[in-house]
């Protein structure tokens, strides 16, 4: 059983469960000493689907997240941006599962927005 609503598949399970080793392999990593970066297929692919979860469940600010080693755009919801986060892949990943404070990637915009969006749910 997962949390989300749809693709509720055997490789979503898989898909997700990449990112939750990779996440905490940098958690690991980073009570010993120096963590290296997510590698950029599982960040990227991380931030996807981190989106594609959110939007399943919250109903988020127009937030654009865009990673700059992969010049991918993932966008929160289909009207105008209030707010663009730009970072690596990997710095993505680690602020939207709060490894990370959003004072480490660019913020463009409405920060309080993003903060919101930020926010564990429940």
């Amino acid at each position: 059983m997962n949390w989300w609503r749809d693709d509720r598949t055997v490789g979503a399970i898989a898909r997700h469960q990449l990112l939750e080793a990779a996440v905490h392999r940098w958690d690991a990593q980073s009570a010993c000493g120096v963590p290296e970066e997510i590698p950029q297929p599982v960040a990227d692919d991380g931030v996807d689907e981190f989106v594609r979860i959110a939007r399943q469940l919250r109903d988020p600010a127009p937030i654009v997240l865009l990673a700059t080693d992969t010049s991918r755009v993932f966008r929160l919801c289909d009207d105008e941006p209030v707010v663009v986060v730009s970072a690596a892949a990997s710095e993505l990943v680690l602020v939207l599962y709060a490894r990370r404070s959003p004072d480490r990637v660019a913020v463009d915009g409405d920060r309080a927005a993003l903060d919101i969006f930020l926010r564990p749910i429940g």
